[in-house]
């Protein structure tokens, strides 16, 4: 089958009802349109063969061609197609032509609108393309820095949060402190002491950001302490010096000495000294002490010292307190001992001889003494 190139938009009423006589042409078979036009009575009668025939077997020719054009119409169109075709006047050929150039300026304006509509889609999808890709990079790079800050702030405040008490350094560190802070409370002259030890202990903790601890500070004696004695075994010491006292008065209040020339003055029983406290021993003063964690760590809350516990009092006093008073020391043997022993011996034998002249007097030694009171 030949095929035959696309036909054009007519764009006057002379092409279109050109362009449907060359349809008509074509499907018959035809080269002359004017044959079309006479099939169809639509020719002009001046140049048509009937009108100006030159011989009469010219017009029998020529109505014999129309009417098998007439038939060929027929067969392939239909008659009542040829029928309508030769009703077709001009006014509905310039009709037709109204209608099918509205039809194409409508479908050129529908077709304007469509490629407005799509350009205008795909501009605002290109547009919300880019705002998603901008979206997508912003919060790119907001997802970026939050790790990288997560990742910072996981590094500077791990030990923070997952260390639940002071570092054991920096906590010894402070007990020191503080004990170099209680020990010019007790340490003097008198009392010699130094600081031995320190001890920690926890007694609460709230969470991870709050403990109490109590802080054992042992300050240790450097040198013995003495006093007066006070033990069983230097009582007999004691009520023969005191025995010691009564007699000289009654002695010098009853003039005892001039009538009995065994009387003799023994020497002074000196000041009984006796060690309460040994070098070595300690004293233990107790301090709470509040440990809170910040943003920079653990730190310490300062510590009221006059809420601090003493385990014990000392007394006493070093040996150089005595050294300007006679005195002996009870239990250090020695010397010490054997010296005792003789002083009591003397002190006894002047006692008895005073408590018999006293006796013979009808006296006794106490009430002697209470009498020259």
């Amino acid at each position: 089958m030949t095929e035959h190139p696309p036909e054009k938009t007519p764009d006057s009423k002379a092409d279109f009802d050109r362009l449907m006589r060359a349809r008509l042409a074509a499907q018959l078979g035809l080269s002359n349109l004017d044959e079309v036009d006479q099939a169809l009575n639509r020719s002009d009668p001046a140049k048509s063969p009937v009108a100006h025939p030159r011989s009469e077997q010219a017009g029998r020719d020529h109505e014999e061609r129309t009417r098998a054009i007439k038939q060929r119409l027929a067969v392939q169109l239909g008659g009542d197609v040829v029928e309508r075709m030769q009703e077709f006047s001009h006014d509905d050929a310039e009709s037709e032509f109204k209608r099918r150039q509205n039809e194409r300026e409508q479908m050129m304006a529908e077709a304007a609108q469509a490629a407005r509509v799509d350009r205008e889609k795909e501009l605002q999808e290109a547009a919300e393309r880019e705002s998603r890709a901008e979206s997508a990079a912003k919060w790119s790079w907001v997802m970026l820095g939050t790790f990288g800050l997560a990742i910072v702030a996981l590094i500077v405040f791990a030990p923070l949060l997952f260390v639940e008490l002071p570092d054991a350094a920096l906590l010894k560190e402070q007990s020191a402190q503080l004990a170099q802070q209680v020990l010019p409370l007790y340490n003097s002259a008198s009392t010699p002491l130094s600081v031995a030890s320190t001890r920690e202990i926890l007694l609460s903790h709230r969470g991870a950001w709050q403990a109490t601890y109590e802080v054992e500070i042992a300050l240790q004696l450097r040198q013995n302490l003495l006093a007066g004695a006070t033990s069983n075994g230097a009582q007999p010491y004691l009520l023969l010096q005191q025995s010691l006292e009564e007699a000289r008065f009654s002695v010098t209040k009853h003039r005892l000495y001039a009538e009995v020339s065994e009387l003799r003055l023994p020497a002074e029983l000196p000041m009984l000294l006796e060690v309460v406290h040994r070098a070595g021993e300690k004293l233990t003063i107790r301090l709470p002490l509040q440990a809170v964690r910040g943003v920079f760590g653990w730190h310490f809350l300062p510590v009221d010292l006059t809420q601090r516990r003493p385990s014990r009092q000392l007394g006493g006093a070093p040996l150089s307190f005595y050294e300007s008073t006679p005195h002996l020391i009870f239990g250090r043997g020695g010397g010490d001992s054997t010296r005792i022993r003789e002083l009591m011996r003397e002190a006894r034998a002047y006692v008895t001889t005073v408590n018999k002249e006293l006796a013979q007097r009808g006296l006794s030694l106490r009430r002697a003494s209470n009498n020259g009171s």
